[in-house]
């Protein structure tokens, strides 16, 4: 089904076609997203400089102890420790507003990148000859405009996404760790390339059997529409329990795809 002028395209070509008109709005999205990671990582922070130093009597270390000097040191903060819960306040509501931008944007981005695949795509078909059509299943056709358009979407718009979010989640929490004690974080990295390996392999052996499942739910959309289009000549010569077993014998994946 692939239109001779894509092709030549890689996919990364192919999906810098498709996310023309939203682009803009996928990079606010991801914008919004590591800015509430980071606020997500310095809420912590802050409680700890407040238990630890303000409260407490241990010295501030790293990044926070330029930002305390310049209210004045620890000893104005407790006196004025109201200015620490008004930061994690400011903190807390600047997190929920670039996390409203970012769901918004990306919902945003997610629509005009469906219409823009499902519209080219019907388009496609459409100009397609009559012979392609006769040779495709009618069920798979309708699969490719639908379900595996809904798959890349996603991907895009919730597992990219997430992809990002964890990343930048372990990148800001080794640093901020580093900065708070490098033995532990040392300690504690090198587990990273062990989860990421253990991903790596469970990626390559899942998607395997993704696809097959996903080229046998083209196979029961075909089903599904000939018996439906079909259903009174099937009821006509009692063919009900014939199409029932023929059905499970076509699709044995579809059963271990759960």
């Amino acid at each position: 089904m692939t239109s001779p002028a894509y092709k030549n395209l890689s996919w990364r070509k192919l999906l810098a076609h498709f996310l023309k008109g939203s682009i803009v709005l996928y990079i606010a999205s991801v914008a919004c997203n590591l800015i509430v990671m980071l606020f997500t990582v310095l809420i912590p922070q802050v409680i700890g400089v407040a238990i630890d130093s303000v409260i407490g009597d241990d010295p501030v270390n790293g990044s926070f102890a330029a930002i305390v000097n310049a209210v004045g040191g620890v000893e104005a903060l407790k006196q004025n420790i109201w200015m620490i819960a008004v930061a994690v306040l400011l903190l807390a509501a600047g997190m929920a507003v670039f996390r409203y931008i970012h769901s918004y944007t990306n919902v945003c981005a997610n629509e005009k990148l469906m219409q823009r695949m499902r519209g080219e795509l019907f388009s496609r078909i459409q100009r397609l000859p009559l012979s392609w059509h006769t040779v495709h299943r009618t069920g798979d056709i309708i699969q490719r405009c639908t379900s595996d358009t809904q798959t890349i979407l996603n991907f895009i718009s919730n597992q990219m996404m997430q992809l990002i979010r964890i990343v930048a989640l372990i990148v800001l929490s080794i640093v901020f760790m580093f900065l708070m004690h490098w033995q532990l974080a040392l300690i504690a990295a090198v587990f990273v390339p062990l989860v990421v390996g253990y991903s790596l392999i469970f990626y390559s052996r899942a998607g395997k059997k993704f696809r097959k499942c996903d080229e046998q739910e083209g196979v029961l959309s075909t089903i599904a529409q000939e018996n439906l289009t079909g259903a009174r000549v099937v009821r006509a010569f009692g063919r009900e329990r014939y199409e029932r077993e023929n059905s499970t014998t076509r699709t044995p994946i579809i059963q271990g795809c759960g």
